[in-house]
Protein backbone atom coordinates (compact mmCIF):
# COMPACT_ATOMS: atom_id res chain seq x y z
CA UNK A 1 0.00 0.00 0.00
CA UNK A 2 1.24 3.25 -1.36
CA UNK A 3 1.82 6.54 1.04
CA UNK A 4 -1.37 8.02 -0.65
CA UNK A 5 -3.07 5.22 -0.07
CA UNK A 6 -2.54 4.79 3.75
CA UNK A 7 -3.20 8.46 4.18
CA UNK A 8 -6.26 8.35 2.41
CA UNK A 9 -7.19 5.31 4.68
CA UNK A 10 -6.41 6.94 7.49
CA UNK A 11 -8.30 10.51 6.55
CA UNK A 12 -11.66 7.94 5.78
CA UNK A 13 -10.99 6.23 9.04
CA UNK A 14 -11.15 9.20 11.02
CA UNK A 15 -14.11 10.72 8.95
CA UNK A 16 -16.17 7.99 9.89
CA UNK A 17 -15.20 8.26 13.46
CA UNK A 18 -15.79 11.49 13.71
CA UNK A 19 -19.42 11.35 12.31
CA UNK A 20 -20.06 8.30 14.73
CA UNK A 21 -18.72 10.79 17.65
CA UNK A 22 -21.44 13.67 16.32
CA UNK A 23 -24.45 11.40 16.18
CA UNK A 24 -23.44 9.79 19.73
CA UNK A 25 -23.09 13.58 21.32
CA UNK A 26 -26.23 14.62 20.13
CA UNK A 27 -28.67 11.31 21.11
CA UNK A 28 -26.22 11.48 24.15
CA UNK A 29 -26.21 14.93 25.13
CA UNK A 30 -30.03 16.27 23.89
CA UNK A 31 -32.06 17.02 26.28
CA UNK A 32 -30.56 15.97 29.34
CA UNK A 33 -31.74 18.05 31.49
CA UNK A 34 -34.87 15.77 31.17
CA UNK A 35 -36.69 14.67 33.00
CA UNK A 36 -36.19 17.00 35.44
CA UNK A 37 -36.99 14.61 38.46
CA UNK A 38 -34.41 12.06 40.56
CA UNK A 39 -34.51 9.25 38.31
CA UNK A 40 -34.53 4.88 39.44
CA UNK A 41 -30.81 4.72 40.98
CA UNK A 42 -29.95 8.32 40.81
CA UNK A 43 -31.30 8.36 44.39
CA UNK A 44 -28.24 6.80 45.40
CA UNK A 45 -25.37 7.51 43.25
CA UNK A 46 -26.58 11.30 43.00
CA UNK A 47 -26.63 11.54 47.05
CA UNK A 48 -22.92 9.80 46.84
CA UNK A 49 -21.60 12.62 44.51
CA UNK A 50 -23.15 15.74 46.49
CA UNK A 51 -21.22 14.28 49.06
CA UNK A 52 -17.72 14.36 47.71
CA UNK A 53 -17.96 17.93 46.23
CA UNK A 54 -20.33 20.09 48.71
CA UNK A 55 -21.85 18.53 51.64
CA UNK A 56 -18.66 15.66 52.69
CA UNK A 57 -21.02 13.53 54.49
CA UNK A 58 -19.48 9.76 55.20
CA UNK A 59 -21.70 7.17 53.04
CA UNK A 60 -20.79 3.76 52.57
CA UNK A 61 -21.22 2.25 49.13
CA UNK A 62 -20.76 -1.10 47.52
CA UNK A 63 -18.33 0.04 44.76
CA UNK A 64 -15.39 1.86 44.39
CA UNK A 65 -15.47 5.72 44.60
CA UNK A 66 -13.20 6.63 41.22
CA UNK A 67 -16.43 7.45 39.17
CA UNK A 68 -18.70 9.05 41.18
CA UNK A 69 -15.26 11.14 42.31
CA UNK A 70 -15.05 12.10 38.75
CA UNK A 71 -18.44 12.88 38.24
CA UNK A 72 -18.23 15.18 41.30
CA UNK A 73 -15.37 17.21 39.68
CA UNK A 74 -17.11 18.21 36.49
CA UNK A 75 -20.53 18.72 38.15
CA UNK A 76 -18.58 21.27 40.33
CA UNK A 77 -16.70 23.08 37.43
CA UNK A 78 -19.98 23.07 35.75
CA UNK A 79 -21.44 24.84 38.11
CA UNK A 80 -22.88 22.30 40.81
CA UNK A 81 -23.40 23.68 44.06
CA UNK A 82 -24.94 21.03 46.24
CA UNK A 83 -27.93 20.40 48.02
CA UNK A 84 -30.24 18.34 45.91
CA UNK A 85 -32.48 16.46 47.80
CA UNK A 86 -32.01 12.82 46.31
CA UNK A 87 -34.14 10.80 49.02
CA UNK A 88 -36.38 9.63 46.58
CA UNK A 89 -37.37 9.13 43.14
CA UNK A 90 -39.23 11.88 41.16
CA UNK A 91 -37.94 14.60 43.46
CA UNK A 92 -37.63 17.47 41.31
CA UNK A 93 -34.18 17.68 39.62
CA UNK A 94 -33.45 21.58 38.02
CA UNK A 95 -32.03 20.99 34.67
CA UNK A 96 -28.71 22.74 35.03
CA UNK A 97 -27.71 20.52 37.67
CA UNK A 98 -28.94 17.61 35.95
CA UNK A 99 -26.77 18.52 33.13
CA UNK A 100 -23.98 18.84 35.51
CA UNK A 101 -24.76 15.78 37.09
CA UNK A 102 -25.58 13.12 34.33
CA UNK A 103 -22.55 14.83 31.89
CA UNK A 104 -19.80 12.29 32.96
CA UNK A 105 -22.17 9.52 32.61
CA UNK A 106 -23.51 11.00 28.76
CA UNK A 107 -19.81 11.87 27.88
CA UNK A 108 -18.73 8.07 28.66
CA UNK A 109 -21.81 6.68 26.44
CA UNK A 110 -20.34 9.25 23.63
CA UNK A 111 -17.18 8.39 23.54
CA UNK A 112 -18.22 4.76 23.94
CA UNK A 113 -19.24 4.37 20.27
CA UNK A 114 -15.98 5.97 18.84
CA UNK A 115 -13.57 3.60 20.97
CA UNK A 116 -15.52 0.15 19.97
CA UNK A 117 -15.09 1.60 15.93
CA UNK A 118 -11.54 1.23 16.41
CA UNK A 119 -11.58 -1.21 18.40
CA UNK A 120 -13.02 -3.61 15.52
CA UNK A 121 -10.20 -2.13 12.97
CA UNK A 122 -7.61 -3.06 15.28
CA UNK A 123 -9.17 -6.33 15.95
CA UNK A 124 -9.31 -7.11 12.49
CA UNK A 125 -12.23 -5.69 10.99
CA UNK A 126 -12.34 -3.61 8.25
CA UNK A 127 -13.95 0.24 8.23
CA UNK A 128 -17.52 -1.59 6.96
CA UNK A 129 -17.59 -3.56 10.42
CA UNK A 130 -16.28 -1.03 12.45
CA UNK A 131 -18.96 1.26 11.05
CA UNK A 132 -21.75 -1.88 11.26
CA UNK A 133 -20.63 -2.22 14.90
CA UNK A 134 -20.79 1.69 16.10
CA UNK A 135 -23.78 2.10 14.35
CA UNK A 136 -25.34 -0.92 16.41
CA UNK A 137 -24.26 0.17 20.22
CA UNK A 138 -25.47 4.10 18.48
CA UNK A 139 -28.61 2.49 18.07
CA UNK A 140 -29.46 0.62 21.04
CA UNK A 141 -32.12 2.16 23.98
CA UNK A 142 -31.08 0.40 26.48
CA UNK A 143 -27.17 1.48 26.44
CA UNK A 144 -28.41 5.41 26.06
CA UNK A 145 -31.39 5.76 28.45
CA UNK A 146 -27.87 4.18 31.38
CA UNK A 147 -25.55 6.50 29.90
CA UNK A 148 -27.92 9.52 29.87
CA UNK A 149 -28.41 9.29 33.90
CA UNK A 150 -25.78 9.56 37.23
CA UNK A 151 -24.81 6.16 36.80
CA UNK A 152 -21.26 3.88 36.49
CA UNK A 153 -22.01 1.93 33.69
CA UNK A 154 -20.75 4.13 30.88
CA UNK A 155 -17.05 4.80 33.06
CA UNK A 156 -17.50 1.01 33.73
CA UNK A 157 -17.84 -0.17 29.57
CA UNK A 158 -15.54 3.01 28.42
CA UNK A 159 -12.62 2.14 30.52
CA UNK A 160 -13.06 -1.48 29.96
CA UNK A 161 -12.81 -1.30 26.06
CA UNK A 162 -10.72 1.86 25.71
CA UNK A 163 -8.49 -0.19 28.10
CA UNK A 164 -8.62 -2.97 25.54
CA UNK A 165 -7.83 -0.78 22.26
CA UNK A 166 -4.90 0.49 24.30
CA UNK A 167 -3.59 -2.68 24.58
CA UNK A 168 -3.83 -3.70 21.39
CA UNK A 169 -2.70 -0.56 20.12
CA UNK A 170 0.58 -0.97 22.86
CA UNK A 171 1.62 -4.06 20.84
CA UNK A 172 1.83 -3.15 17.52
CA UNK A 173 3.71 0.09 18.40
CA UNK A 174 7.46 -0.07 16.78
CA UNK A 175 8.80 1.98 18.80
CA UNK A 176 8.84 1.94 22.41
CA UNK A 177 8.19 5.54 23.81
CA UNK A 178 4.52 5.27 22.22
CA UNK A 179 3.86 1.80 23.06
CA UNK A 180 4.90 2.67 26.70
CA UNK A 181 2.30 5.65 26.61
CA UNK A 182 -0.48 3.07 25.62
CA UNK A 183 0.33 1.09 28.31
CA UNK A 184 -0.11 3.66 30.55
CA UNK A 185 -3.05 5.27 29.49
CA UNK A 186 -4.35 1.29 29.31
CA UNK A 187 -3.93 1.08 33.12
CA UNK A 188 -5.81 3.81 33.69
CA UNK A 189 -8.60 3.23 31.81
CA UNK A 190 -8.85 -0.33 33.58
CA UNK A 191 -8.48 1.41 36.87
CA UNK A 192 -11.51 3.68 35.50
CA UNK A 193 -13.79 0.49 34.75
CA UNK A 194 -12.61 -0.79 37.82
CA UNK A 195 -13.18 2.26 39.76
CA UNK A 196 -16.47 2.43 38.56
CA UNK A 197 -17.36 -1.62 39.57
CA UNK A 198 -15.29 -4.47 40.41
CA UNK A 199 -16.61 -6.05 37.60
CA UNK A 200 -14.28 -4.08 35.86
CA UNK A 201 -11.28 -6.19 36.78
CA UNK A 202 -12.06 -7.91 33.32
CA UNK A 203 -9.99 -5.45 31.88
CA UNK A 204 -6.82 -6.82 33.44
CA UNK A 205 -7.53 -10.60 31.96
CA UNK A 206 -8.26 -8.95 28.56
CA UNK A 207 -5.04 -7.34 28.50
CA UNK A 208 -3.37 -10.75 29.80
CA UNK A 209 -5.13 -12.33 26.51
CA UNK A 210 -4.24 -9.84 24.17
CA UNK A 211 -0.45 -10.07 25.30
CA UNK A 212 -0.51 -14.14 25.02
CA UNK A 213 -2.30 -13.56 21.29
CA UNK A 214 0.60 -11.49 20.41
CA UNK A 215 3.40 -13.71 21.47
CA UNK A 216 1.68 -16.40 19.58
CA UNK A 217 1.84 -14.65 16.79
CA UNK A 218 5.40 -13.17 17.19
CA UNK A 219 7.16 -15.73 19.49
CA UNK A 220 10.77 -14.66 20.90
CA UNK A 221 12.99 -12.54 23.51
CA UNK A 222 11.67 -8.92 21.99
CA UNK A 223 8.18 -9.50 22.47
CA UNK A 224 8.56 -11.02 26.03
CA UNK A 225 10.49 -8.31 26.71
CA UNK A 226 7.93 -5.53 24.87
CA UNK A 227 4.73 -7.50 27.20
CA UNK A 228 6.69 -7.80 30.43
CA UNK A 229 8.03 -3.87 30.66
CA UNK A 230 4.19 -3.00 29.05
CA UNK A 231 2.52 -4.93 31.98
CA UNK A 232 4.88 -3.81 35.03
CA UNK A 233 3.59 -0.17 33.14
CA UNK A 234 -0.27 -0.81 32.62
CA UNK A 235 -0.10 -2.50 36.42
CA UNK A 236 1.80 1.09 37.77
CA UNK A 237 -0.47 3.45 36.55
CA UNK A 238 -3.75 1.04 36.84
CA UNK A 239 -2.55 1.13 40.96
CA UNK A 240 -1.97 4.74 41.12
CA UNK A 241 -5.32 5.80 39.65
CA UNK A 242 -6.86 3.11 41.96
CA UNK A 243 -5.09 4.19 45.30
CA UNK A 244 -5.21 7.73 44.50
CA UNK A 245 -9.05 7.66 43.98
CA UNK A 246 -9.35 6.13 47.83
CA UNK A 247 -6.91 9.03 49.40
CA UNK A 248 -9.70 11.61 47.58
CA UNK A 249 -12.33 9.47 49.25
CA UNK A 250 -11.11 9.42 52.40
CA UNK A 251 -9.78 13.02 52.35
CA UNK A 252 -13.41 13.99 51.31
CA UNK A 253 -15.73 12.55 53.15
CA UNK A 254 -14.59 14.68 56.75
CA UNK A 255 -18.14 14.85 58.39
CA UNK A 256 -19.99 12.40 59.87
CA UNK A 257 -23.10 10.85 57.74
CA UNK A 258 -24.94 7.58 57.67
CA UNK A 259 -21.58 5.47 56.28
CA UNK A 260 -20.83 5.64 59.95
CA UNK A 261 -22.75 3.03 60.77
CA UNK A 262 -20.29 0.53 58.99
CA UNK A 263 -16.85 1.75 60.68
CA UNK A 264 -14.71 1.76 57.66
CA UNK A 265 -13.37 5.22 58.98
CA UNK A 266 -12.12 3.97 61.40
CA UNK A 267 -8.13 2.94 61.87
CA UNK A 268 -4.66 4.19 62.39
CA UNK A 269 -3.37 4.05 58.68
CA UNK A 270 -4.99 4.53 55.05
CA UNK A 271 -4.03 0.96 54.40
CA UNK A 272 -5.90 -0.69 57.35
CA UNK A 273 -8.69 1.63 56.52
CA UNK A 274 -8.51 0.29 52.94
CA UNK A 275 -8.67 -3.29 53.46
CA UNK A 276 -11.06 -2.91 56.19
CA UNK A 277 -13.15 -0.51 53.31
CA UNK A 278 -12.78 -3.66 50.76
CA UNK A 279 -13.55 -6.31 52.98
CA UNK A 280 -16.91 -4.58 54.02
CA UNK A 281 -17.74 -4.08 50.59
CA UNK A 282 -17.29 -7.46 49.48
CA UNK A 283 -19.31 -8.89 52.31
CA UNK A 284 -21.88 -6.16 51.72
CA UNK A 285 -21.89 -6.98 48.44
CA UNK A 286 -22.25 -11.02 48.90
CA UNK A 287 -24.96 -10.30 51.51
CA UNK A 288 -27.30 -8.17 49.68
CA UNK A 289 -31.01 -9.35 49.90
CA UNK A 290 -33.03 -6.94 48.92
CA UNK A 291 -35.66 -7.79 46.05
CA UNK A 292 -36.78 -5.80 42.87
CA UNK A 293 -39.85 -6.25 40.66
CA UNK A 294 -37.70 -5.91 37.59
CA UNK A 295 -35.17 -7.78 38.49
CA UNK A 296 -33.95 -10.72 35.97
CA UNK A 297 -32.22 -13.74 36.00
CA UNK A 298 -28.66 -14.59 33.98
CA UNK A 299 -30.48 -17.04 31.52
CA UNK A 300 -32.72 -14.08 30.48
CA UNK A 301 -30.65 -11.12 29.51
CA UNK A 302 -29.71 -11.96 25.84
CA UNK A 303 -33.45 -12.15 25.43
CA UNK A 304 -33.87 -8.83 27.59
CA UNK A 305 -36.24 -10.83 29.63
CA UNK A 306 -36.68 -8.29 31.78
CA UNK A 307 -36.96 -4.22 31.05
CA UNK A 308 -36.99 -1.85 33.39
CA UNK A 309 -39.25 0.96 34.57
CA UNK A 310 -36.70 3.89 35.45
CA UNK A 311 -39.43 6.79 36.31
CA UNK A 312 -42.79 7.59 35.70
CA UNK A 313 -44.81 10.69 36.20
CA UNK A 314 -48.33 11.64 34.31
CA UNK A 315 -47.86 10.20 30.77
CA UNK A 316 -44.09 10.09 30.61
CA UNK A 317 -41.68 7.09 31.23
CA UNK A 318 -38.06 6.25 31.22
CA UNK A 319 -38.25 2.64 30.58
CA UNK A 320 -34.62 0.51 30.14
CA UNK A 321 -35.64 -1.08 27.06
CA UNK A 322 -33.15 -2.32 24.61
CA UNK A 323 -33.78 -2.02 20.68
CA UNK A 324 -35.14 -5.26 20.29
CA UNK A 325 -34.29 -5.81 16.54
CA UNK A 326 -30.58 -5.57 18.05
CA UNK A 327 -30.97 -7.81 21.52
CA UNK A 328 -32.94 -10.77 19.92
CA UNK A 329 -30.78 -10.75 16.38
CA UNK A 330 -27.85 -10.81 17.54
CA UNK A 331 -28.79 -13.16 20.59
CA UNK A 332 -29.46 -15.98 18.39
CA UNK A 333 -26.92 -15.23 16.07
CA UNK A 334 -24.23 -15.11 18.52
CA UNK A 335 -25.61 -18.26 20.26
CA UNK A 336 -26.49 -20.16 16.56
CA UNK A 337 -22.75 -19.51 15.70
CA UNK A 338 -21.27 -21.13 18.83
CA UNK A 339 -23.58 -24.06 18.23
CA UNK A 340 -22.29 -24.32 14.94
CA UNK A 341 -18.60 -23.88 15.96
CA UNK A 342 -19.27 -26.82 18.62
CA UNK A 343 -20.67 -29.02 16.13
CA UNK A 344 -17.86 -28.35 14.25
CA UNK A 345 -15.12 -29.60 16.66
CA UNK A 346 -16.95 -32.39 18.04
CA UNK A 347 -18.32 -33.88 15.34
CA UNK A 348 -17.61 -35.99 12.13
CA UNK A 349 -19.63 -33.00 9.89
CA UNK A 350 -18.16 -31.71 6.81
CA UNK A 351 -18.76 -27.82 6.24
CA UNK A 352 -16.65 -25.70 4.57
CA UNK A 353 -14.48 -24.30 7.24
CA UNK A 354 -12.73 -21.76 4.79
CA UNK A 355 -14.12 -19.33 7.60
CA UNK A 356 -14.15 -20.57 10.71
CA UNK A 357 -16.53 -18.96 13.74
CA UNK A 358 -13.48 -18.83 16.42
CA UNK A 359 -10.02 -17.32 14.62
CA UNK A 360 -8.08 -15.00 16.06
CA UNK A 361 -10.23 -11.92 14.85
CA UNK A 362 -13.00 -13.28 16.79
CA UNK A 363 -11.28 -15.26 20.07
CA UNK A 364 -10.94 -12.30 22.05
CA UNK A 365 -14.54 -10.99 21.92
CA UNK A 366 -15.73 -14.84 22.52
CA UNK A 367 -13.47 -15.03 25.56
CA UNK A 368 -14.32 -11.62 26.95
CA UNK A 369 -17.96 -12.45 26.35
CA UNK A 370 -17.22 -15.36 29.01
CA UNK A 371 -15.25 -13.59 31.68
CA UNK A 372 -17.84 -11.07 31.89
CA UNK A 373 -21.12 -13.31 31.65
CA UNK A 374 -19.82 -16.21 33.77
CA UNK A 375 -19.13 -14.87 37.28
CA UNK A 376 -22.72 -13.33 36.84
CA UNK A 377 -24.46 -16.40 37.03
CA UNK A 378 -23.34 -17.55 40.53
CA UNK A 379 -24.49 -14.21 41.78
CA UNK A 380 -27.86 -14.39 44.12
CA UNK A 381 -28.56 -11.14 44.81
CA UNK A 382 -30.83 -9.21 42.47
CA UNK A 383 -29.69 -8.19 39.13
CA UNK A 384 -30.93 -5.93 35.99
CA UNK A 385 -30.59 -6.26 32.57
CA UNK A 386 -27.72 -3.42 32.68
CA UNK A 387 -25.45 -6.11 34.22
CA UNK A 388 -25.27 -7.88 30.88
CA UNK A 389 -23.78 -4.46 29.19
CA UNK A 390 -20.43 -6.03 28.75
CA UNK A 391 -21.18 -9.24 27.58
CA UNK A 392 -23.66 -8.08 25.28
CA UNK A 393 -21.18 -5.80 23.76
CA UNK A 394 -18.71 -8.71 23.29
CA UNK A 395 -21.30 -10.57 21.73
CA UNK A 396 -22.05 -7.94 18.94
CA UNK A 397 -18.37 -7.44 18.36
CA UNK A 398 -18.04 -11.33 18.14
CA UNK A 399 -21.16 -11.73 15.52
CA UNK A 400 -20.06 -8.48 13.50
CA UNK A 401 -16.63 -9.40 12.97
CA UNK A 402 -18.02 -13.18 11.76
CA UNK A 403 -20.64 -11.77 9.53
CA UNK A 404 -17.66 -9.73 7.31
CA UNK A 405 -16.02 -13.06 7.51
CA UNK A 406 -18.79 -14.89 6.09
CA UNK A 407 -19.23 -12.43 3.27
CA UNK A 408 -22.41 -10.54 4.59
CA UNK A 409 -20.74 -7.37 4.97
CA UNK A 410 -18.36 -5.94 2.17
CA UNK A 411 -15.51 -4.82 3.59
CA UNK A 412 -13.69 -3.28 0.21
CA UNK A 413 -16.60 -0.47 0.05
CA UNK A 414 -18.62 0.77 2.95
CA UNK A 415 -21.55 1.83 0.75
CA UNK A 416 -21.95 -1.15 -1.76
CA UNK A 417 -23.80 -3.47 0.61
CA UNK A 418 -26.24 -6.19 -0.44
CA UNK A 419 -29.56 -5.52 -0.05
CA UNK A 420 -29.79 -7.27 3.18
CA UNK A 421 -27.48 -5.20 5.27
CA UNK A 422 -29.67 -1.71 4.30
CA UNK A 423 -32.51 -3.86 5.55
CA UNK A 424 -31.11 -5.13 8.40
CA UNK A 425 -29.55 -1.13 9.47
CA UNK A 426 -33.13 0.26 8.26
CA UNK A 427 -35.08 -2.19 10.90
CA UNK A 428 -32.11 -1.24 13.55
CA UNK A 429 -33.30 2.32 13.03
CA UNK A 430 -36.77 1.98 13.20
CA UNK A 431 -36.61 -0.18 16.06
CA UNK A 432 -34.41 2.49 17.53
CA UNK A 433 -36.79 5.19 16.70
CA UNK A 434 -40.11 3.42 18.21
CA UNK A 435 -38.39 3.18 21.16
CA UNK A 436 -37.11 6.45 21.75
CA UNK A 437 -40.20 8.26 23.73
CA UNK A 438 -39.44 5.83 26.38
CA UNK A 439 -35.71 7.14 26.20
CA UNK A 440 -36.29 10.32 26.69
CA UNK A 441 -39.61 10.26 28.47
CA UNK A 442 -41.14 12.25 25.60
CA UNK A 443 -44.51 13.51 25.74
CA UNK A 444 -47.11 10.43 25.66
CA UNK A 445 -44.49 7.87 25.86
CA UNK A 446 -46.35 5.76 27.92
CA UNK A 447 -48.66 5.28 24.80
CA UNK A 448 -45.43 3.65 23.51
CA UNK A 449 -45.14 1.35 26.30
CA UNK A 450 -48.70 0.55 26.69
CA UNK A 451 -48.55 -0.38 22.65
CA UNK A 452 -45.16 -2.73 23.69
CA UNK A 453 -47.43 -4.35 26.46
CA UNK A 454 -49.62 -5.19 24.10
CA UNK A 455 -47.60 -6.99 22.51
CA UNK A 456 -45.85 -8.53 25.10
CA UNK A 457 -47.29 -8.40 28.37
CA UNK A 458 -44.71 -9.94 30.76
CA UNK A 459 -43.20 -6.57 30.15
CA UNK A 460 -45.76 -4.32 32.37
Amino acid sequence: MTLCNVQSLRCKTWGIALVFLCLSSLTHFYHLDHPEYVVFDEVHFGSYVDAYCCSGARFFDIHPPHTKLITAATAKLLGYEGGQNFKTINTYFPGSDAIALRFISALSGTLLTVVLFFLVVQLGGSLTAAAFAAGIILLDNALLVQTRLIALDGSLLLGIFASLLCVILAGRQQHKLPGLLLFILGGLFAGLATGSKFTGLVSFALAFIAAVQAFAASPGIQTFKKWSLGAIVFSLSFSLYYLGGWVLHFELLNAPGPGDIWQVWQGPSFWSKLIHMHETMLSANANLTATHPDASMWWGWPWMHSPLYYWVNDNKVVYLMGNPLIWWTFSILFISFLVISLLLKTSALHINQQHPLVNNNTLLPLLGYIMAYAPLVAVSRALFLYHYFTAFIFSILFVVLWLEKIGWLNPYALFKQRLSVYLAVLFMIGGFFFILPLSYALVDSMQTANWIFEIFPGWR
